[in-house]
């Protein structure tokens, strides 16, 4: 009898793995000035900039928002085509880690912000502060 229930159990698992997650809503909002519409969906933050913002000089802006707002540098990087930093924050800020990319992707210059753990408010007052700066 037990062999005959175990193909019955295994059913409602497989129609439970086939559905997948539940995807999660996009948050949309306008910043800066100009303004930039930026989206927060899976724990990362959005930004297409304006088509004559560039990659190296978006992401030397960052680092020194960054280092003025107190964290510590772990990684950066820049070229044409492609940047990337790695802060670590500091206790005050609540949050541990901010990793930011910026690439070139054929229309201008996309901007993605990951702040771990997860956490929209502060991503979109990083995003905030880099966009004052770069006076957009």
């Amino acid at each position: 009898m037990t062999r005959a229930l175990i193909p019955l159990l295994t059913i409602p698992l497989l129609l439970l793995t086939a559905c997948g997650p539940t995807p999660v809503r996009a948050n949309r909002a306008w910043h800066g000035s100009t303004p930039i519409n930026a989206t927060y969906q899976f724990g990362r933050l959005t930004a297409d900039l304006p088509p004559s913002t560039r990659v190296e000089p978006t992401t030397i802006a960052a680092r020194q928002v960054l280092e003025r707002q107190g964290h510590t540098i772990e990684s950066a990087e820049a070229t044409p085509q492609q940047g990337r930093i790695v802060a670590l924050a500091p206790p005050s800020l609540g949050y541990k880690k901010i990793t930011l990319r910026t690439s070139f992707e054929g229309h201008g210059t996309v901007l993605r912000l990951d702040v771990q753990p997860p956490n929209e408010s502060r991503a979109r007052v990083a995003l905030e502060s880099l966009l004052d700066t770069l006076g957009l």
